[in-house]
């Protein structure tokens, strides 16, 4: 199946002067008039939060984050909006480290391997 909502442009338009505000314009949205009610019908953006590590973002920190989608339908100038409000807990991964040598015995000039292997634990 192709798409049944199309749209005549779908676009990041800008992040203003706040890094964390995205505006996309999508342009004009048509729903094709063929009856169905499907994940065809869905209009997806996905945005990823990254948190960077600086001082202060520490494990257990909670952050609270807030989405508002705002539109409007055809030529009418009122918006409606749509909101959510999350929490997020920052966690750090849980890691096992292991490191093992090639050789035990070994003479003044000898090459030595190292093999170091990093894994998550089933909690992290």
């Amino acid at each position: 199946h192709t798409a049944a909502v199309n749209c005549s442009k779908a676009e990041l338009v800008s992040s203003l002067t706040d890094p964390a505000f995205l505006l996309f314009d999508l342009g004009t949205c048509v729903n094709e008039p063929d009856g169905l009610n499907n994940e065809l019908r869905n209009i997806l953006i996905v945005s990823t939060l990254a948190v960077s590590d600086v001082a202060g973002v520490v494990p257990g920190l909670s952050l609270d984050t807030s989405t508002v989608f705002s539109f409007s339908l055809g030529d009418s100038v009122s918006i409606s909006s749509l909101s959510a409000n999350q929490t997020l807990t920052i966690v750090a991964p849980a890691l096992n480290v292991s490191v093992s040598e090639s050789t035990l015995n070994v003479d003044a000039g000898d090459a030595v391997n190292y093999s170091i292997v990093v894994q998550h634990t089933a909690s992290s």
